[in-house]
């Protein structure tokens, strides 16, 4: 089957109650059925290094492949703090009709995790890799001319999203798509790294297998064409154990998948990042009070958007 990979349209409905969201895609994507995952082929080797390699190692898998998994990228202490700090969020929603075949009835969505957990804060503050990352590929330089000088801008990235997925069984695969459709952006086979509009980190937050629905992606499919369309047959699947991390550009076609094993939740925190020349897709002066943002360093508030805090 041929997924379009057309632009998406997202509306929001909330519980306040809990604290969480689901989404209602207003696209062709929600009209296809796709659930099992069985016809999929592994047809690429997802690279896998530790989280301590090089950043030069790092970019040079990104540039190739526009993914890689990087190992213990975060403690286990650190994911069972996440899970007390979320656990109060972690209440079904009533059921209704928000929730389409794009994310499925059978995955919880808890956003704004920035105001709900202080290790995700802390995470945001002091992983040296992302940090480097998006120096590397989001941070934008330019000539600022002024009536008697010329002085060079940094036009700072941002934090797009953060969102943590329990995804329960029997909660369908996506179609395969583009993150940064969410922002209208255009695709050229010669895109550098640093030309992409964003980069995601899947944080894993229980191992992620092929068979609980870990998420499809189509290594090297960030230097495509933009009508070219994702195939299942074209897949590959980033298998890691908890803790690990699986980055990757806005432009890689991906989707999630299958959650075929009964009683089994695969847990996701998802940390989009894109320029600060974009619209954050969350909210991040409504998602967070001022009084927590007024505590968090300056380069912290600078990466939610509170460039010169004045509140």
């Amino acid at each position: 089957m041929t997924v379009p990979l057309t632009p998406c349209f997202a509306s929001v409905v909330s519980d306040e109650v809990n604290g969480t969201y689901s989404i209602r895609y207003l696209s062709s994507l929600t009209t296809l059925r796709l659930q099992s995952t069985e016809a999929l082929s592994d047809t690429w080797a997802i690279a896998k290094i530790r989280a301590t390699s090089s950043l030069e190692e790092i970019l040079a898998i990104l540039e190739r492949d526009g993914g890689v998994t990087l190992t213990d990228f975060v403690s286990l202490e650190s994911l069972d703090k996440i899970d007390e700090e979320l656990e109060p969020y972690t209440k079904p929603i009533a059921d209704n009709d928000s929730y389409d075949n794009f994310v499925g009835k059978s995955t919880l969505v808890i956003p704004g995790l920035v105001g709900k957990s202080d290790t995700i804060v802390n995470i945001l503050d002091t992983n040296e890799t992302i940090e480097n990352l998006l120096k590397v590929v989001l941070e934008e330089r330019c000539p600022a001319v002024f009536e008697q000088h010329t002085e060079e801008l940094v036009v700072d990235p941002l934090l797009s999203i953060a969102l943590c997925f329990n995804v329960g069984h029997g909660s369908p695969r996506q179609a395969l798509h583009r993150d940064d459709m969410n922002f209208s952006s255009k695709h050229r086979p010669d895109m550098k790294i640093n030309d992409v509009d964003g980069f995601s980190c899947f944080l894993a937050g229980t191992r992620v297998t092929r068979e609980n629905g870990g998420t499809m992606v189509i290594l090297g499919s960030h230097k495509w064409e933009h009508d070219r369309r994702g195939r299942p047959d074209e897949v590959s699947f980033p298998e890691m154990e908890r803790g690990s991390a699986f980055i990757f550009l806005s432009t890689l076609a991906h989707g999630a998948g299958y959650n075929t094993i009964p009683g089994e939740v695969r847990k996701i925190i998802d940390l989009v990042f894109c320029r600060a020349t974009l619209r954050q897709e969350e909210n991040q002066f409504l998602c967070n009070h001022r009084t927590k943002v007024l505590k968090m360093s300056p380069k912290l508030q600078i990466l939610l958007g509170f460039k010169n805090v004045t509140l």
